[in-house]
């Protein structure tokens, strides 16, 4: 298990190259499939160019949203690199094919939702995501937030966090099934919604995760449930049935 634990100037040093090569190993088939700008149609010297709200920094920054505590990054490698790709997926909702010319035309456009896009091409991309994580909501933020109502109910050991994955539509959490033994608490943000949603488990609420949701023993991870809930409707029901929603203690606005 490769763990990174650093500041996000530190991860983007270390791993910032390296998410800039995975854009272009993923997106190589479908750019030989397209085959031309989508812009211009001339066929060479063609880039795969991330979609407006959709850029390579917001993605880090949503990920790692997910693992920052007290301003420290804590996340396994192998995680980052699959929800780093589950994010481009399907490919064509994030990626464009444009020649170099378009490229650049296009990300000098005006703004992409509340990030001016001539910001993400500056060399110190970590400005940036720092700046991303500080403007959306984390869980360092979020847990702040609600223990503000209940001091002191949340803490980084009893509570789990997710945004939603854009492939999905839904949040994505992986927890160690030793978790569910204790009191746990989980945190959905809903970006478009400017809202989260706490929801409380009882220890021993769930003794057998393996019964309700799919689980990790494989290299990367072991003894843990991947668990879905799709962001459509208010069930909060998991892909495998398991409902949230009676677990459901508060609904908070941000």
């Amino acid at each position: 298990m490769a763990q990174f634990e650093g500041t996000i100037k530190e991860f983007t040093k270390f791993v910032g190259a390296y998410a800039r090569l995975k854009v272009a190993f993923i997106s190589a088939k479908y750019k030989k499939q397209i085959g031309k700008c989508e812009e211009c149609g001339v066929s060479n010297l063609l880039d795969a160019a991330h979609i407006k709200g959709k850029g390579r920094a917001l993605i880090i920054a949503n990920i790692l949203s997910e693992f920052m505590e007290d301003d420290i990054i804590r996340i396994d490698l192998n995680e980052f690199e699959e929800r780093f790709i589950d994010y481009h997926l399907p490919i064509e909702s994030t990626i464009r094919i444009l020649c170099r010319q378009c490229h650049r035309k296009y990300d000098q456009e005006d703004e992409e939702g509340k990030i001016n896009t001539k910001d993400l091409s500056v060399s110190n991309e970590n400005v940036l995501i720092e700046r991303l994580i500080k403007e959306q909501m984390n869980k360092s933020k979020a847990m702040m937030i609600l223990n503000e109502r209940k001091p002191g109910s949340l803490t980084n050991s009893n509570t789990i966090f997710s945004n939603i994955i854009t492939r999905d539509n839904g949040w994505w959490l992986q927890p160690e099934n030793d978790k569910f033994k204790s009191d746990l608490h989980i945190i959905l943000n809903d970006i478009k919604g400017c809202n989260v949603y706490i929801f409380k488990l009882p220890a021993n609420t769930i003794p057998d995760p393996a019964k309700h949701f799919k689980q990790r023993n494989d290299k990367y991870r072991a003894n843990c449930s991947d668990i879905y809930i799709p962001a459509s409707g208010t069930k909060f029901a998991e892909k495998n049935g398991f409902d949230f929603s009676i677990f459901l203690v508060e609904k908070v606005d941000y």
